[in-house]
């Protein structure tokens, strides 16, 4: 296309054409242009395609669901990658209305939190629309293999059923941290690193829930206990109270944790962690992006605003880790 707009121009200024009509033609031609990319660009997004490379979770496990198809751009954490979204296979093909995302990583001293915390999650839980997505994000290959052991062992009916899904992500949605690591709010490079995984990690795995096709996305971590019944708790809360314009519930005050978003806003949230992943906390970045849907400019104080789409109830959820995931980044 770009060698026609070329041929034309190179054709009218050989017939004289004045300079002004060729303006004219060569925006025509170019909005033609940019309006054939678009339209193409927009009927893969819905049939789930684009031109990226296409990897397939060569490291799913025996006896889960076939995971969807994860695509890349290029190499760094600021790589684009998207699922094709898809009803949930075998015993979860009714329309799902929540997904929990629980992404883990090793402590050291060979403190496991996570073990207690799927416990009290099924335990508390009377509910059946549901499906735990465990995104194990340690680099390590071994520790990875070592956590998904203990899950399919502990909880091997729930795995089979596909109540519990294990995910990984894959290396080359990471950066080079030596060079791409932006040092911010004089935390330590350590510091830092960790919580940026954490965006890249919280970004992938909201995308993996979106292709689940879930009403909803509760954010969760591997180091809380649940209330009883909180799932139906939720269901209620959020069926009576949720409107158009609302953009999150809060089922914690602590962090990131029992944060609810509606499944039709994961792109943008995780969008949103994965551009901005290295320059604040998770906790931060999703605050910010209530700043910026709810108020003005200048930003003035917008509580009423921010009130508008977000609501805060009492907790649910409590966070119970007092050994930091950070020690063993």
């Amino acid at each position: 296309m770009l060698s026609i707009a070329r041929n034309l121009d190179e054709k009218m200024r050989l017939r004289g054409t004045p300079k002004n009509s060729i303006c004219i033609a060569m925006g025509f031609v170019n909005f033609i242009i940019i309006l054939a990319f678009l339209i193409v660009s927009i009927s893969k997004y819905e049939k789930g395609e684009y031109n990226f490379q296409q990897w397939n979770n060569a490291e799913s496990m025996p006896g889960h669901q076939k995971k969807a198809d994860v695509d890349f751009e290029s190499g760094h954490a600021r790589v684009s990658y998207s699922f094709p979204r898809r009803n949930v296979s075998g015993s979860y093909a009714r329309e799902l209305y929540i997904v929990v995302g629980i992404p883990t990583v090793k402590r050291i001293k060979g403190v496991n939190y996570l073990v207690g915390t799927l416990d009290s999650l099924l335990r508390n839980r009377s509910f059946s629309s549901v499906v735990f997505v465990v995104l194990v994000a340690d680099i390590d290959k071994e520790i990875r293999k070592q956590t998904t052991a203990t899950i399919e062992k502990r909880y091997a009916e729930e795995v089979k059923s596909g109540l519990i899904q294990i995910i990984y992500p894959p290396d080359h949605i990471y950066p080079n941290w030596d060079k791409e690591l932006k040092l911010t709010f004089g935390d330590s490079r350590r510091r830092v690193k960790w919580r940026s995984k954490h965006n890249i990690d919280e970004s992938y795995l909201m995308k993996y829930a979106y292709s689940l096709n879930p009403k909803y996305y509760l954010m969760l971590e591997d180091d809380v206990t649940a209330v009883d019944d909180y799932l139906n708790i939720i269901y209620k809360h959020a069926e009576s109270s949720w409107r158009e314009d609302l953009f999150i519930i809060s089922y914690c005050k602590f962090g990131a944790i029992g944060k609810l978003i509606s499944g039709e806003m994961l792109p943008l949230v995780s969008d949103y962690l994965r551009v901005l992943w290295t320059y604040k906390p998770i906790d931060w970045l999703i605050s910010d992006l209530l700043f910026t849907l709810a108020c003005g400019y200048p930003r003035k104080d917008c509580d009423k605003e921010i009130s508008k789409i977000k609501i805060d109830h009492p907790d649910l959820f409590k966070h119970k880790g007092k050994i930091s995931s950070s020690k063993n980044t």
